[in-house]
Parts: structure tokens; sequence; C-alpha cells
């Protein structure tokens, strides 16, 4: 049960991470270039 909870919640944050990484990169690449 928590191991599911624990993929769900990596699953989401993944998501999130590439959907903003990229709404971002298409607004100030620049910027969010010196992050890794």
């Amino acid at each position: 049960m928590i191991l599911g909870l624990a993929a769900i919640a990596l699953g989401i944050a993944l998501i999130f991470y590439a959907f903003f990484g990229r709404q971002s990169q298409a607004r100030r690449s620049p910027k969010f270039r010196g992050r890794p």
C-alpha cells in the first residue's frame, strides 16, 4: 500500500515536473537552464 502510494506520488511529481518544465522552457529557458 505504501509502495503504491509512493509510486503514484512519484508519477504525479514526474508529470508535474515535465509539464511545468516544458512551460518554463518555452517561457524562460535561460533562467531555468542553471537548474539541474
